[in-house]
Formats: structure tokens, C-alpha cells, sequence
């Protein structure tokens, strides 16, 4: 079985029971009915990348920054899409994608849990 798709997900879950804890968790990120296989960090071949939470300002926000490091001016008001033009015209343009989860511990002493996975279909 080699997946064609692969999307990102996340979520946070806070209950006394640590157990459920992560389930709200799972929950959260839309992953509460699937099973969770460890995997290496290597996409199959062909596998696409499709949107579940966007984390689109983050890449934004980072290719702003690479573009200012580099030297390279656009209008950061302009489309990314336009902005990514400019990159590769620049030969500057590199494949970038995230996922990430935070929380702040709960004061009452409850069980906190992050989730961050990478989902791949078939």
C-alpha cells in the first residue's frame, strides 16, 4: 500500500485522565476513528500534499524573511503566488510545508495534550 495523499493535522485535549486527554486530542485534529502507525519521515513517491488546516501564513511569513536575508525586494502586499515568481525567478525557491501544536499547561493541574501527525491516504 503506497499512499497518493498526505494532509496535516493537529489538535489539543485537556481532561483530569490522561487518556482522554489525548483522545480530545485526537479529536481535535480530526484523527479520533484512525489508527496511528509510526512511519519514517519520507513521503512515497507521488504523494500530494492536500489542505486540512492551513498553515499557509506561517510559509508566508517565512518566505518574507528568507526574501529579506537574500536580498531579494518584492511587495510583501502582493499574492504569495505572485510573490513565489519572483523566487523562482531568483533561483532562490525552496518546497516548504509545517505542522505544529502548542498549549499552555492547564493552571488546575489537568492533563494537557498536544497533537501533531502527518495522514497519509491511499
Amino acid at each position: 500500500m503506497i499512499p497518493k495523499k498526505i494532509f496535516f493535522t493537529k489538535g489539543v485535549g485537556v481532561h483530569k485522565d490522561r487518556l482522554t486527554s489525548f483522545e480530545l486530542a485526537l479529536r481535535e485534529a480530526g484523527v479520533e476513528k484512525c489508527n496511528l502507525v509510526s512511519v519514517s519521515s519520507i513521503l512515497p513517491p507521488n504523494c500530494k500534499i492536500i489542505p486540512k488546516k492551513a498553515g499557509e501564513y506561517a510559509e508566508d511569513l517565512a518566505a518574507t524573511m528568507l526574501a529579506t536575508t537574500l536580498g531579494i525586494e518584492f511587495d510583501i502586499n502582493r499574492a504569495w503566488d505572485e510573490r513565489k515568481q519572483i523566487y523562482k525567478a531568483s533561483g532562490h525557491i525552496f518546497k516548504t510545508s509545517n505542522i505544529c501544536q502548542s498549549a499552555e499547561g492547564n493552571k488546575d493541574g489537568l492533563w494537557t495534550t498536544v497533537f501533531a501527525a502527518a495522514v497519509f491516504i491511499e
